[in-house]
């Protein structure tokens, strides 16, 4: 065969053209499946239809009338397709689920009912990620639950049609209304000043930022820091809910729990974290890859760094009266280097609880009338002890090597019932049952 094509330098200066050409439309044409937009209260839906009109790499699939009613105000800056459509889902119930490149977006609470509204602070600026709980008023059970966005606007799928919502927001008064109409409208919300021995607490609202799978608080220097414990900052957090040392996340359950990226296998060990010595915490709610597959949600509390304060001691103690007395009691001690550390804890736990029941019961017959007067108390009285020793190693910020030993058992445990009896028939006593 005959060769056509002859190298000359003006053939090569051609090629190296053409070959410069197609690197910088190949560029243009990837960075154009970046997206930067910004939406001011845009329904979902339609910012899909823009994201989508926008490039042509991924085919994104949803149902228009799902997603109309969630409202998203948010500024994305140089993202792909897929962290954009994350980006815009923040909080709210919805997944997003992709197939090489096709995209299925679709609301996860597929209720009767949606409840939706917007919430300001005092000046009618918007209240973002602020928490809203919707509670069964017959139970308090929580029906539905929702975190507003940056314009304040939140919407929450339930199927009660008669709710009571709380909403909660760092450094404001917590509002608790029942509401019968699923548009809730504009909820104003008031400042709460802090006082902690005659002081007045000031501080800025923490500084939240969006993460793939959950977002990041910022605890340092915020109001946040001046709450008495660690769990009552999460307790505060977008979606986390916590019950004495039980912490959930609505919809995901139990988190699992990292401080400087170890694990924590008992929530013990959050106590002896200070709020003032936090640095950040993040709230994981989709987890990615990194995990394993059955993990729902994360909490990752990342502690400010380590300093060489050598010997510390701490005590708590806490107590409750209810008819009977409850307390807690916790003194630990610590050594610490940058690198070092070595901790022993020691707590005992003691509950007292019981019931005063009086139940009266009434047969009537033609002729008869039976009348039994029973009252019944049970009084429950136990006593835990528990001791902890750790001990661990920082080789760089991410690593770590270390060990633990926990103790845990019941020093006492007793229920004691008493029960009286008193019979009646037509009146007249026939005689008594006593059960100890």
């Amino acid at each position: 065969m005959k060769n056509i094509f002859k190298t000359t330098p003006d053939n090569c200066k051609t090629v190296i053209l053409l070959y410069l050409f197609f690197l910088l439309t190949s560029a243009q044409q990837s960075y154009a499946q970046r997206i930067t937009r910004q939406y001011n209260n845009v329904s979902f839906s339609e910012a899909l239809k823009d994201i989508n009109a926008r490039q042509h790499k991924y085919t994104i699939n949803f149902v228009y009338d799902e997603l109309e009613d969630f409202k998203v105000t948010k500024s994305i800056r140089n993202q792909n397709v897929p962290n954009a459509i994350m980006q815009l889902i923040g909080f709210y119930p919805i997944r997003m689920t992709q197939v090489e490149n096709n995209i299925m977006v679709e609301c996860t609470h597929k209720t009767t009912y949606r409840y939706k509204g917007r919430i300001v602070d005092e000046r009618g600026n918007a209240a973002e990620y602020a928490t809203i709980a919707l509670l069964s008023p017959i139970d308090s059970a929580i029906v539905g639950h929702g975190v507003s966005n940056e314009n304040g606007y939140f919407v929450i799928p339930c199927n009660s049609r008669k709710v009571l919502a709380r909403i909660s927001y760092i450094g404001y008064k917590t509002v608790s209304r029942i509401y019968k109409n699923t548009e809730m409208g504009v909820i104003r919300l008031h400042p709460q000043t802090m006082i902690v021995k005659g002081v007045v607490v000031m501080g800025d609202r923490p500084q939240y930022k969006m993460l793939p799978g959950g977002m990041e608080v910022a605890i340092e220097h915020t109001l946040l820091s001046k709450m008495a414990n660690t769990f009552e900052v999460l307790n505060l957090l977008p979606r986390v809910s916590v019950n004495g040392q039980s912490i959930s996340i609505f919809g995901k359950g139990a988190p699992i729990v990292y401080i400087n990226n170890k694990r924590v296998h008992d929530n013990n060990e959050i106590v002896n974290i200070t709020p003032d010595n936090i640095k950040s915490i993040s709230v994981i709610t989709s987890p990615g890859a990194e995990y394993d597959a059955e993990v729902e949600s994360v909490i990752r509390i990342r502690t400010k760094e380590r300093r060489a304060n050598g010997f510390s001691l701490r005590a708590d103690a806490f107590g409750k009266y209810n008819k009977w007395m409850a307390d807690y009691e916790l003194i630990s001690a610590r050594y610490q280097t940058k690198k070092f550390e070595i901790a022993n804890s020691l707590w005992t736990m003691g509950t007292h609880d019981g019931e005063d029941n009086n139940l009266i019961t009434d047969i009537y017959l033609p002729d008869k009338h039976y009348h039994n007067n029973q009252k019944y108390m049970t009084e429950l009285r136990n006593r835990y002890l528990s001791e902890y020793l750790s001990a661990d190693y920082s080789l760089n910020d991410s690593n770590s090597v270390g060990g633990s030993y926990r103790y845990y058992g019941m020093l006492k445990g007793r229920i004691n019932s008493v029960s009286r009896q008193d019979v009646l028939l037509n009146g007249v006593a026939q005689g008594s049952i006593d059960q100890d």
